[in-house]
């Protein structure tokens, strides 16, 4: 990732696990107030040409009531 960001791959690192739990994958399914913020945000930034309402494009059947986390084991910094 550090060619991408044209940083130094330790500060990268440092950046990435300092505080340990400083990034997380929890919470990864936006509720519908969450998306429409995030299209008013893309609205606003011209990203997108008009209004769209979320509930009309997310069709929450398939995604499931409880998703447990994942267990990933990774190694820790070098």
């Amino acid at each position: 990732m550090s060619p991408y960001f044209r940083q130094d791959e330790k500060l990268i690192q440092y950046v990435l696990t300092q505080p340990p739990d400083r990034v997380s994958y929890r919470m990864l399914t936006p509720g519908d107030d969450e998306m429409q913020m995030i299209a008013d945000m893309g609205l606003a930034a011209g990203i997108l040409d008009r209004h769209v309402d979320v509930r009309d494009l997310v069709d929450r059947q398939f995604i499931p009531d409880a998703i447990a986390p994942a267990r990933i084991d990774a190694p820790g910094p070098k």
